[in-house]
């Protein structure tokens, strides 16, 4: 076991030995380091490599910056140039801009209307264009031209905008005056004279254009001179009058025929109604017309315009006129329109009319005064001036029939009521009458129409009558018959319902005989109640404590005599159960004695 462990053990020594140098020649390698590497290969760990400059835009990441840098140029542009010399780019805006001032097209010289765009499309763009005129005498914002004796010039500035960029662009524009054959045409057009010649007759003595001289040469001045003196013929007398028109080198002239009809009139003394239907027609003048089968006035075939002039009406003294008429008129019929004038000492006043009226239109009231001031229209109403009176008075009633295929308005009366000055009194023995008359008058209360409802008292009475003599008013649109008969009775020119004379005039349109009447006391009324039957009184005051009123309207269905009392009975609109009964001293008290009166009878 010993001899074992030591043979090993020399074994060892010996391997050991023979693997070591033991050459003397050859000595140990030392690394030379060239940037960090030997050429053994083998790397120095302490080696730092030196630092290289990367420039980025001139700037290296060590901060050190590129001696030869130069930075490229940034154009800043003014008014659209860079100082390189270089242009901005446009945008597509300022190229649609400029697409849609090319696209626009204004004359330097018209006469017409000019289309002035309000947008310009290019693609998906849009160019808004606005305009604004330098002289709106001559053409305004919009284009619209006006023509004038003189020429006249205009800037239209026109401002585009598309995005935020905005333009602006200056057109000069003349507008031509009016040639004179135009202007003597013009002026020519706008004179005309009725076809019957009468006291009341002016010719035109000068003209709306300055430059424009006017003459008439007339066939019958011993008739009817140039200073407007009328002289009634003898005979009835066509006459022909001529007017020249002269502005420089131009001359143009119009001829007129015309009827001059011998004077006619009729006395009406002491009384207040003076009624003219059927033959009271006889007494006038007509023109274009002629009676039906019912004796109401109509326009002859062929002729789309007609006037019926009365004769002059000599009355008793009177200081308020309140004319009416009762004229079959439909949105399927022509229209008519009543004008009355006044003679105050000796003197005629103007006409006053009161409107062209059709049912179904929306027929405007004029109020006015007379131009030699004698005597003024309120609204329905004519009263005489200065406290004094007139002596008569004349009216004319215009069809016209607005369309050819419009079948004549029928004229069935006239009515002009006047207040004479000093009338008599109507007194009745109440032994003689009835004690006791009432009508069946439908009952309507006007404030359970919405908005206008205490507004209508007057065509809410009108609807009460007509419903009594059979009428019905129930139309689509309406919840109430009442608030449809306030739209066709409504004055839209003075915007007011409760015009008396627009009021009777829609019982008219429906065929009845009514007219405005004035009365002079209750006594009167009572007669009329028994005799005639309801109407529609005008009262202002204090009903009987119930409310006080400015104006109002009532219907006055009857009266019963107690113990010697007269009670009247009547329908108020304002009233919620509308029946109400009023003493005679009520009624006198806050009556203004007008009435809307139907006649059954006639």
């Amino acid at each position: 076991m010993i001899k074992k462990i030591t043979f090993s053990f020399l074994l060892f020594v010996c391997l050991f030995l023979s693997g070591c140098n033991n050459n003397p020649q050859q000595d140990e390698h030392k690394h030379v380091f060239n940037k960090g590497v030997c050429e053994c290969g083998e790397t120095d760990p302490n080696y730092q490599a030196p630092h290289e400059h990367v420039y980025v835009d001139g700037k290296c990441e060590c901060g050190e910056t590129d001696p030869n840098y130069q930075a490229p140029h940034e154009h800043v542009y003014v008014d659209g140039k860079c100082e390189c010399g270089e242009t901005e780019p446009k945008k597509a805006e300022l190229i649609a801009i400029e697409k849609a001032i090319e696209s626009i097209v204004v004359p330097t010289v018209t006469v017409e209307n000019i289309t002035l765009p309000k947008k310009y499309q290019d693609g998906e763009l849009v160019v808004y264009i606005s305009w604004q005129s330098t002289n709106l005498s001559a053409i305004n914002n919009y284009g619209y031209v006006k023509q004038k004796n003189y020429e006249q010039t205009a800037d239209l500035i026109a401002t585009l905008e598309c995005g935020s960029y905005e333009e602006e662009v200056i057109f000069s524009v003349t507008v031509q005056a009016f040639s004179d054959e135009y202007r003597v045409a013009k002026e020519l057009a706008t004179i005309n004279v009725d076809s019957v010649l009468t006291d009341s007759t002016k010719l035109p003595t000068k003209t709306l254009d300055n430059g424009i001289t006017i003459e008439w040469v007339l066939s019958h001045p011993e008739i009817f001179d140039n200073e407007g003196t009328y002289n009634y013929p003898t005979t009835v007398t066509e006459m022909t009058l001529t007017v020249i028109l002269t502005l420089n080198d131009i001359q143009e002239s119009k001829e007129f025929k015309m009827i001059a009809y011998k004077e006619s009139s009729v006395q009406k003394l002491n009384m207040q109604n003076i009624i003219d239907s059927h033959s009271e027609f006889d007494n006038g003048v007509l023109i274009n017309l002629e009676k039906n089968d019912k004796q109401y006035l109509v326009l002859k075939a062929g002729f789309n315009e007609g006037t019926y002039i009365s004769p002059k009406i000599e009355t008793s003294d009177f200081d308020v006129l309140v004319g009416s008429w009762s004229a079959i008129t439909s949105q399927e019929t022509g229209a008519v329109e009543l004008s009355v004038r006044v003679l105050v000492d000796g003197v005629w006043s103007d006409y006053f009319t009161y409107g062209q009226w059709r049912l179904g239109d929306q027929n405007k009231g004029i109020s006015k005064t007379s131009s030699n001031g004698l005597a003024k229209m309120d609204e329905d109403t004519v009263f005489i001036s200065n406290g004094k009176t007139a002596t008569a008075y004349q009216y004319k009633v215009e069809f016209r029939r607005l369309a050819d295929e419009l079948v004549s308005p029928q004229l069935i009366l006239v009515a002009n009521c006047i207040q004479v000055i000093g009338y008599e009194q109507v007194k009745l023995d109440y032994s003689q009458i009835s004690q006791n008359v009432v009508y069946d008058v439908p009952q309507l209360n006007q404030n359970i129409v919405p908005i206008i409802g205490n507004s209508i008292c007057s065509p809410t009475s009108t609807t009460m009558l007509l419903k009594y003599y059979g009428h019905s008013f129930v139309k689509d649109g309406y919840a109430y018959e009442h608030e449809y008969v306030a739209n066709i009775a409504k004055d839209y020119g003075h915007n007011m319902f409760g015009n008396w004379v627009y009021n009777v005039a829609v019982m008219g349109a429906y065929g009845e005989y009514a007219y405005v009447k004035r009365f002079v006391n209750n006594d009167e009324l009572m007669w009329h109640l028994e005799n005639i039957g309801p109407v529609a009184l005008s009262v202002k005051g204090n009903m009987q404590g119930y409310y006080t009123t400015n104006g109002h309207l009532i219907v006055c269905k009857g009266y019963k005599i107690v113990d010697g009392n007269v009670i009247f009975i009547c329908n108020d609109p304002n009233l919620k159960n509308v029946e109400v009964e009023y003493t005679y001293e009520t009624i006198e008290n806050v009556w203004r004695e007008i009435a809307y009166v139907i006649d059954p009878s006639k």
